[in-house]
């Protein structure tokens, strides 16, 4: 369809508007030079006033110098009337030496319409004065000549001029702006409006007319304008078929594709509701994961408090046995029951523990703690596991490690039971050695090392990471002659995880294998400083005749308490050594066999002798002297101990140092306890303990008595049971705290149930404290060492 001419507004063409801007600029242009023309000539003019007056003075100064000499007064009269016809004059005066007018005339001043702007330009007058001397005696003074000046005639004749200069640039530029417009008309904005017009009028899907160039413009820029539409017109005319072409082709694929949807939605809608299927079976197997995950959580509670309730009428009844007077053989016999109870208890805590992790609800304390006691601790209590392997268990912890470091105890504890437990498990012959030293330090804290070696199995490479999982072991074989659940290395990999620490693992089947836990820990802020001699230690030294493990360990502490020392591995090469150092004084020998005790004494008969063997080897004290032994040290080696043996053998007094042991002494007074719990050993275990620790003690089997015993008689101190009959130990509190003598009274949760949600249970029913069973006797002290002094200082004024 052809589209009718295009019409443009007279301001919108081009002709106009470069004729406007043209014609803008030239009067601008033009303005500004007129202004410039008009200021030049007020510079002028201004000047020229006082070149008139000047010229006027000049013609005047000689006669009035003669008239003033000559006193002439109608001369002078004459004179100024004469002056007054000049226009630009309107008054004179001559006055004499002696101030005497001698003539004056003035004429009014003429009015004019360009007044007001010519006395702004140039003043309404002017005065001037000149003086008159003759010429023989220029010195001599003969008068003045006042002439006043009207500016109205330069000015009225100035603004004149400027007025048409104005006006001429004015209408200069309007013929201009005429021309301008007309040329640009014919020559740009005719062509072009014909050119528009031709490009509306054609149609672009039938027309293949070329559009034809308005005369007279085919060599200039409308032209090429013209040739370069005519191209584009041409291309775009090309694009249109082949786009015409694409969409024919373009419909007959959408049909396609419009069936291929039908069926892909079809597909797509039964393939949903499979999917819907599935997921309502997900969704039931999710709701039976989580009922039995809940299940799981209730049994293993379940479990748990049925299994720590007998360990606890075990622990309890053997750690009282052993408190009395044993036989050696009978005493080990218990001390190996007590041992295998408490790894019992341990393998149970890691189960509980890993529990704990899967739910997120594994919590870690940040305190204050001897990390090299803990250390210690953990191994000496598998010391024996060691020696019934004939396994050499030793430690090795770097001496200028920090005294205290703020951490978890308990877990780190738990930690090195583990890895050394799994060490002992997997090594037939050879030795064990437990390794701690600090790799980082910085303010906020340091970076502990503790590495467990073996000389056990090994492992292969391509189990090492399946060795980590729960209930996981190298192969079937290895299960079957170790023995183990697969836990301990598990719950090891989760608590450095939890500690923000790494544990890593170096094996080769044959060859042992190398556990590495690294653990960072924050500094502690109690400054205690480690057990020292005195800087000038008896320059006798002390023999070590060891196996290489404890060499290596004694070495580094005798060498940083600066103690002159010897290590022999091989007694077969103590003679030769004699010979080389004679004058050596060996004031102490540290020998692991009666054998190496005898070939030092045959050297030096003098010599006090220490006896270093696990605890099942330690001989009785009656037996020492016997065996050729002065005093004995239990391995695997602990510092401290080692340090007061050595310093009571040198007879060097030293101040004691704090350390994390608790002591099971009991507060000065004997506090009156009553003890709920419905299980009749636990009550013989915890009544016994108490009473040696000199306290009264009251027993009760459930809630319902202890809230009539209470009722009748106020107890300093409560321990109570969780799980009873008739009233468990939750209600039975929180009815405790509602008798206005029990509201302050310490009530102390003593129960099998141990897990994190169990402690806050019994804080929220009103309890103060918690022990988990088994309990030890200094837990049962320490709790009541805390809680009893509130009791004294809470007693009520009768």
């Amino acid at each position: 369809m052809k589209q009718p001419p295009m019409n443009i507004r007279l301001s919108d063409r081009l002709s106009y508007k470069q004729a406007r801007n043209t014609v803008i600029l030239a009067f601008l242009l033009g303005t500004i030079l007129s202004i410039a023309q008009v200021w030049i000539d007020y510079i002028n003019e201004k000047r020229s006033i006082d070149s008139q007056v000047r010229a006027i003075i000049d013609i005047t100064h000689n006669p009035a110098s003669r008239i003033a000499y000559n006193i002439d007064s109608e001369l002078a009269q004459e004179l100024v009337l004469g002056l007054l016809e000049s226009p630009i004059i309107i008054s004179a005066e001559i006055v004499d030496n002696t101030q005497t007018t001698l003539a004056f005339a003035r004429r009014e001043r003429s009015d004019s319409r360009y007044r007001d702007l010519s006395d702004i330009l140039f003043g309404s007058s002017r005065e001037y004065r000149e003086h008159l001397q003759v010429l023989h005696d220029p010195d001599e003074e003969l008068g003045y000549l006042d002439l006043k000046v009207d500016t109205i005639a330069i000015g009225s004749a100035f603004l004149k001029r400027a007025g048409f200069t104005l006006m001429s640039g004015f209408v200069r530029s309007l013929t201009l702006s005429f021309i301008l417009l007309v040329l640009f008309y014919i020559m740009l904005t005719k062509p072009l409006v014909k050119l528009i017009d031709s490009i509306s009028r054609r149609d672009p899907e039938h027309d293949d007319d070329a559009i034809p160039c308005p005369y007279g413009h085919e060599a200039d820029e409308i032209g090429v304008l013209v040739e370069a539409t005519n191209q584009h017109i041409t291309s775009i005319q090309g694009n249109l078929n082949r786009r015409l072409a694409a969409e024919d082709k373009l419909q007959k694929h959408l049909n396609q594709l419009e069936s291929t949807i039908e069926q892909r939605t079809a597909d797509l809608s039964r393939a949903n509701r499979k999917l819907i299927a599935s997921n309502e079976l997900l969704d039931q197997a999710r709701n039976d994961a989580e009922s039995m995950a809940n299940a799981r959580s209730v049994f293993m509670a379940n479990m748990s408090h049925e299994i720590r309730t007998p360990i606890n009428g075990v622990l309890g009844m053997i750690s009282l046995a052993l408190e009395g007077n044993l036989p050696t053989q009978q005493r080990h016999q218990l001390e190996t029951a007590y041992s295998s109870a408490t790894i019992l208890t341990q393998l149970l805590n890691d189960i509980l523990d890993l529990a704990k992790f899967d739910s997120g609800k594994m919590t870690l304390e940040q305190i204050d703690f001897d990390l090299r006691n803990c250390i210690e601790q953990a191994a000496r209590l598998l010391s024996d596991n060691a020696a019934s392997k004939s396994l050499y268990l030793s430690i090795d912890i770097d001496p200028t490690l920090p005294e205290r470091v703020v951490g978890d105890p308990v877990r780190v504890h738990q930690l090195t039971t583990n890895l050394l437990s799994n060490a002992i498990k997997f090594t037939e012959q050879g030795e064990v050695q437990l390794c701690v030293t600090y790799i980082d330090e910085t303010q906020d804290g340091l970076t502990i090392n503790i590495e467990v070696n073996d000389t056990g199995i090994g492992i292969d490479e391509d189990v090492l990471e399946d060795i980590l999982k729960p209930f996981t072991q190298a192969d079937t074989a290895t299960t079957r002659k170790y023995g183990g659940t697969g836990l301990g290395l598990a719950l090891c990999q989760k608590l450095t995880d939890a500690m923000k620490g790494s544990l890593e693992i170096e094996s080769s089947p044959g060859h042992g294998s190398t556990f590495r836990a690294t653990i960072p820990f924050a500094h502690s802020k109690a400054l205690v400083a480690a057990p020292s001699f005195p800087e000038r230690v008896n320059a006798d030294a002390v023999l070590c005749l060891c196996q290489h493990g404890l060499i290596d360990t004694l070495e580094k502490h005798l060498a940083y308490w600066k103690i002159p020392h010897q290590s022999l591995s091989d007694p077969r090469g103590l003679q030769a050594h004699a010979r080389q150092q004679q004058d050596t004084n060996y004031v102490l020998a540290i020998v692991e066999s009666e054998e190496n005790a005898k070939v030092v004494r045959e050297f030096t008969p003098q010599i006090s002798i220490i006896f270093a063997a696990p605890q099942r080897d330690l001989l009785a004290e009656s037996e020492l002297k016997t065996h050729g032994f002065d005093a004995q040290l239990i391995l695997p080696l602990q510092r401290n101990e080692l340090f007061h043996l050595l310093a009571g053998m040198m007879e060097y007094h030293v101040v004691h140092q704090p350390s994390d042991k608790t002591a099971c002494e009991s507060i000065n007074a004997s506090v009156d306890i009553l003890l709920v719990e419905d299980n009749e050993t636990n009550q013989k275990v915890a009544q016994a303990m108490l009473e040696r620790l000199g306290h009264k003690v009251t027993l009760c089997s459930n809630g319902q008595h202890a809230i009539e015993l209470c009722g009748a008689h106020r107890f300093d101190l409560v321990f109570m049971d969780c799980n009873m009959p008739l009233m468990d130990g939750y209600q039975a509190t929180r009815q405790l705290r509602s008798l206005p003598s029990y509201q302050e009274i310490p009530i102390i949760a003593l129960t099998a149930n141990a897990l994190s949600e169990d402690r806050q249970k019994c804080l929220d029913a009103g309890m103060n404290d918690y022990i988990s069973k088994p309990f030890r006797k200094d837990e049962l002290a320490r709790s009541i060492n805390r809680w009893g002094q509130q009791t004294f200082n809470t007693q009520p004024t009768l």
